[in-house]
């Protein structure tokens, strides 16, 4: 079964192509991927079945060994790291909180300061 890496793929499209460890470009059609499982990257590797069609060769079936690691995961934050965020942010939010029981909203600097904290910390989770 020949290997090589995802060189395009397409959700919205439905296709792409593998580089083939042996020099080759492959069509890759949606229906060739395995089910269930998340699309390939770009540069995943793949093990890959292999018919040639009018246009060339195609996958028939993929299996995915490795799928790459994106920039935004290498530079996340470990566990121990967001332990102090966390907790600042809980500090932040029941600061917040006693004001709204005192039937105040915070000033306007400060409720745009907070909604941006928030936005940030959100954006660290989902990486």
């Amino acid at each position: 079964m020949p290997t090589g890496k995802i060189r395009f793929y397409s959700v919205t499209k439905g296709f792409g192509f593998i580089a083939g460890d042996d020099g080759a470009d492959v069509f890759l059609d949606s229906r060739a991927l395995p089910a269930g499982e998340e699309p390939p990257a770009k540069d995943a590797r793949v093990n890959y079945s292999v018919a040639d069609g009018k246009k060339g060769p195609y996958a028939l079936s993929i299996e995915i060994l490795e799928q790459p690691q994106s920039a935004a995961r290498k530079s996340r934050k470990t566990p121990e790291q967001m332990i102090p965020i966390m907790e600042d942010a809980i500090n932040l939010l029941d600061g917040l909180n006693e004001g709204f029981r005192e039937n105040r909203w915070p000033k306007d600097g400060h409720a745009k300061q907070i909604a941006g904290i928030l936005r940030i910390l959100a954006n660290d989770l989902e990486k």
